[in-house]
């Protein structure tokens, strides 16, 4: 049971730091040229949220977000970013673990991915509204919305290509 244990806690620090590199090269990408929205994002890093969702759990993936979060707001960014991030990423991790518990096999991961990216950026409206003192930010949720269509699919697209790497492998005697 122990060995289960520290397996779980060393590949959630695995994860942890990837979702971090992932998010430290996003931020790197002038996803602008091509998007032109302000404060876009492709959402790779949370291919590993989802990818540790579905392959172990839901208290591992939100240990996973929330690390991330917080490291990348204190390295990026500030408080403010901080509550756009964790919000999105909170509202997104929770629509993927309904649709896990409610929807097994009858959504791919596509669909999850597009439906997190969705809820994740009315999430950073609901932020964006609360910090402002305004609704008039909703206009800006269609160009978000159809974005995360495009970036919800590629990142679940990634996520189907990708083999379960959390389970021990057996080893084969030849």
């Amino acid at each position: 049971m122990q060995d289960k244990s520290v397996r779980t806690i060393a590949l959630c620090g695995i994860f942890a730091s990837l979702s971090i590199i992932f998010s430290t090269f996003e931020a790197l990408l002038p996803i602008q040229a091509f998007i032109p929205l302000p404060g876009i994002k492709l959402g790779i890093s949370n291919i590993v949220v989802l990818y540790v969702l579905f392959y172990m759990g839901t208290k591992e993936a939100f240990f996973v977000l929330l690390c991330r979060c917080v490291v990348t707001a204190l390295i990026f960014g500030s408080l403010p970013s901080f509550l756009f991030s964790v919000c999105g990423g909170l509202l997104s991790l929770a629509s993927a673990v309904i649709i896990k518990k409610t929807c097994v096999g009858s959504l791919s991961f596509v669909g999850v991915s597009i439906i997190g990216a969705s809820l994740h950026n009315t999430g950073q409206i609901l932020v964006s509204c609360f910090m402002l003192g305004t609704f008039s930010v909703f206009y800006y949720l269609p160009p978000l919305l159809f974005a995360s269509v495009v970036c919800g699919g590629v990142t679940g697209t990634i996520l189907c290509l990708l083999p379960d790497v959390t389970k021990k492998e057996r080893k084969t005697e030849i």
